[in-house]
């Protein structure tokens, strides 16, 4: 059972504060973007393009490559050559974020986190 819809709100280690938002209501990717809120910028990253906001001026960068698609690749490529060093990221983060995420999922659901 996934909820439609899910937020969290958290704080880093450091202090800094994080959101997250997902959905399955649609059928069909809509989005999939990080926002950046820094000091005085939000900067916000695409698989098309990075997107520099300062207020006065909004700056718009294509990507040269779909970052999705480059992660893909080089897990593939770290398959084939059997070396875990060409992934994009290592098992370390992609269990920190798979346990962040089960924390998310667990306090959406009562359970705390």
């Amino acid at each position: 059972d996934v909820p439609g819809v899910t937020a969290a709100l958290l704080q880093y280690e450091g202090g800094q504060p994080g959101a997250f938002a997902v959905t399955c209501l649609l059928e069909h990717t809509a989005t999939v973007h990080l926002d950046l809120v820094c000091d005085g910028m939000l900067i916000t990253f695409t698989g098309e393009s990075v997107t520099y906001d300062d207020g006065t001026e909004r700056r718009v960068v294509p990507v040269g490559n779909d970052p999705f698609l480059t992660e893909d690749r080089a897990f593939l490529a770290a398959v084939q050559a059997k070396d875990p060093s060409l992934v994009v990221c290592d098992y370390a983060e992609a269990l920190a974020t798979h346990r962040l995420c089960c924390d998310v999922r667990d306090a959406a659901a009562g359970g705390g986190a």
